[in-house]
Order: structure tokens, then C-alpha cells, then sequence
């Protein structure tokens, strides 16, 4: 069987390398050869990138084989070389092995020549292969390493989002406890002092104390009524009465709803909407839901003698591949307490309350939430910024159809 082979031959002597090269063809190689006797010639040839052996005398014009074998390992590092040579010390010829050469073969032994050359390119045909497999362990080693790593990352992620949430959970719970305890304690208390004194109290005491035993049961119910809500949302069974209506009238009966609230706390509502209507299809009282959230939020944050301004204009609403709808633009701007940059998009997650508010006026972490999610409901859109001179606004967008 014929045996390609492309060798390299440094050699100065034309006859040895005819011997060399008969002796290959005898044995069934056919040669791809280049003979090169100097340093100049050695460095052109080993430009080439295709040679897959190299047969090297000792003795060469204005070098030798060391000096060949150094300039073969650092532009070649992996391509057999033999050197075929005269008669060397024992000495120098282990220095050569020594130096990197794969094996020496005597000229007055050409025999061994053939068996050298093929054990020779084995070894580099398996050192090939082995620097293949580790190229392909090292890759898939790295590939091991950063899939470990990105499952560390998310792991800790996980464990820090299930840490947060139990956070969150617990802090809800502590919530609902203070917001349910002191009502329940408030009516069980006036209720005890209309008892106690019914046989002789006024009536305008009597009047004072069922007026508040009804207004703490209607904070309560509002409470218990956000706690229904958020159990519906997660059942995924709220139900919504999808009709056409006014937001601007919405919005001034809600304003109207809490005029009396926000002159208590010495704040000012100044209502910015529009005189004509802004018809949208939507479920009403889920939409007064969500601006009566907002619209207390801004109170209860708000310090005395600033204002709240309620606005609502036409806008437009995007619904993907570049396009957009019409819709309405509804917002509710403080200048109360701000929210802090980082929590602007996680106020609305469940059970969250800023850190600027949560150990100030209590709530339960949930008005925010079900706003989210009565919007996304309206395939709308719900966010939150801080303004420039104070306080933040919260908006959401109503697509004018569904």
C-alpha cells in the first residue's frame, strides 16, 4: 500500500539525500520532499505548514542538527525529527534526545531507518490525538465550570429571592396582625364604653361612639376586602364587568371621596383633568380600586400643606412590533416621601413596602400588588417615578379599547 508522506531533508549532501529518499520509496512511501543545507533555507521551508517529518544530518553548512533541532521546535513544535547523521558521540547524542529529537539513525544503518520513522510518526499521530482529547476535556471542562457556575449564581439567587419572600412574608404577616389587632381592639373598646355607660351617657355620646365603632369596621372591611382580592388574583378568578366608561368622571367621584381625608391631613387635591371625557372600556370599580389606592398612598405619605395634583390625558400605549394604541394616561403626583430608586419596580411585588414607608404608617404590602395586577388585567401598563423637585407620581396606562 502506498504511503504518502511529505518530509523535510536537511542535508548537504545530494547522494545521502538519494539514499535517504530511495530507501522511503523502496518502502512503499511516496515522497513530498524539499531539501534545504542552511539555517536561511531551513526557516523558509518551515513556513510550510503541511510537513509531517523531518530527517536532519549533524553536520551542516554554518550549523549543525542542535542548532536545526532548536529552529524545528520553536516554529514546529510537534513534527517528528530524526536525525541521520554520521558516526556521534554517546554524549552528544543525548544531548539531542535530550534537546527534543525522537530518535538517531546512523547512515551506515539505513535499515533502521524505516521502522524509526514509522514509530516516530505514531508517536506523533497519538500525541496529536492526545492533545485533541485534552483540547476537547479543557473545553468541556470550561463549558462544566461556567454551567456550575451559572447554576451557583442562580441557586443563590433562588435562595436569596425564597429568603427575600419569606422576609416579605413574615413582615406581612406581622403586618395583617397590627392591622387587624388594633381595629378589632378599638371597636371592642368603644363598643365596652357604650355598654358601660348606655344606662346614663347622652346621646351624642352614644352617637360619638357607634360613628366609630362604624368608621373602624369600614377600615377593616377594606382590609379584609384586599386580603379577598389577593386571594382571587392568585386563584386566577377575579372577574372584571368590562363596560365603557368616563375616567374623568371616575376620577373626580374619587377625588371627591377623598376631599374631606385630605383636608384633614392639611394637604390640598387639585384635580387637572380634562373637561371632555376620556371613555374607556374598563371595570369601574376595580379602576376606582386602584386610584383610590394611589390617591391614599399619597396621603397618608404626604406631609401637611403640600398638594396632590390628579391628572388624566390622551396617550398611547405600545403593543409590540413597533405599534401602539390608543389609551389614557392616569396619574396621581405627591410630594410626600419619595421612593427610593432601587424599590421603584419592586414596591408593586407582593407583600413589599418601601423602606421609607413600611415602619411609618403600617399597610400590608398588598394595595400596590393587586393595582399591578388589576392593570395587567386591562392588558395596561402600571409604574412608578420619583419627581425632580419632591415626592413621586404612580401612573397607569389604559388602552382606550380591549
Amino acid at each position: 500500500m502506498e504511503k504518502k508522506l511529505q518530509v523535510l531533508l536537511v542535508e548537504d549532501s545530494e547522494v545521502d539525500a538519494a539514499l535517504v529518499v530511495r530507501n522511503l520509496q523502496k518502502n512503499g512511501y511516496v515522497l513530498t520532499f524539499l531539501r534545504v543545507e542552511n539555517e536561511v533555507q531551513l526557516l523558509d521551508a518551515l513556513k510550510k505548514p503541511d510537513w509531517e517529518l523531518i530527517l536532519c544530518d549533524y553536520s551542516l553548512p554554518g550549523f549543525n542538527g542542535k542548532e536545526a533541532l532548536k529552529i524545528t521546535r520553536n516554529n514546529k513544535p510537534d513534527i517528528p525529527f530524526i536525525l541521520v547523521t554520521g558516526a556521534i558521540g554517546e554524549e552528544l547524542a543525548v544531548e539531542m534526545i535530550r534537546a527534543g529529537a525522537n530518535d538517531i539513525v546512523m547512515k551506515d544503518r539505513l535499515t533502521r531507518l524505516i521502522p524509526t520513522i514509522e514509530r516516530a510518526l505514531v508517536e506523533a499521530e497519538g500525541q496529536k490525538q492526545r492533545k485533541k482529547v485534552e483540547a476537547e476535556l479543557k473545553k468541556l471542562q470550561n463549558e462544566l465550570e461556567l454551567k456550575v457556575t451559572e447554576r451557583t449564581i442562580a441557586l443563590n439567587q433562588a435562595k436569596e429571592e425564597a429568603e427575600n419572600a419569606n422576609r416579605a412574608k413574615s413582615e406581612f404577616l406581622s403586618n395583617i396582625s397590627h392591622e387587624i389587632r388594633t381595629p378589632m381592639h378599638q371597636i371592642l373598646s368603644f363598643s365596652k364604653f357604650g355598654i358601660d355607660k348606655i344606662s346614663y351617657s347622652k346621646r351624642h355620646k352614644l352617637l360619638h361612639y357607634f360613628s366609630k365603632i362604624n368608621s373602624i369596621g369600614n377600615n377593616l372591611q377594606l382590609l379584609l376586602d384586599d386580603l379577598l382580592d389577593f386571594s382571587k388574583l392568585e386563584a386566577g378568578k377575579m372577574e372584571y364587568n368590562m363596560r365603557k366608561h368616563d375616567l374623568s368622571l371616575v376620577l373626580k367621584s374619587v377625588e371627591r371621596e377623598f376631599y374631606s381625608s385630605a383636608q384633614e391631613s392639611g394637604l390640598l387635591l387639585e384635580n387637572v383633568t380634562p373637561t371632555h371625557s376620556v371613555k374607556v372600556v374598563c371595570d369601574e370599580f376595580r379602576i376606582r380600586q386602584v386610584i383610590q389606592n394611589f390617591l391614599s398612598n399619597a396621603i397618608k405619605f404626604s406631609p401637611e400643606g403640600k398638594k396632590i395634583l390628579i391628572s388624566i390625558e390622551n396617550s398611547v400605549l405600545g403593543t409590540g412590533n413597533q405599534k401602539t394604541s390608543p389609551a389614557a394616561l392616569v396619574s396621581i403626583i405627591d410630594q410626600g416621601v419619595g421612593v427610593p430608586e432601587s424599590e421603584l419596580e419592586t414596591i408593586f411585588g407582593k407583600f413589599m413596602q418601601s423602606s421609607r414607608t413600611k415602619t411609618g404608617a403600617g399597610g400590608t404590602g398588598l394595595g400596590l400588588s393587586i393595582c399591578q395586577e388589576i392593570i395587567k388585567s386591562h392588558k395596561g401598563k402600571i409604574w412608578a417615578k420619583n419627581n425632580s423637585n419632591g415626592g413621586s407620581t404612580f401612573n397607569f396606562l389604559l388602552p382606550i379599547e380591549q
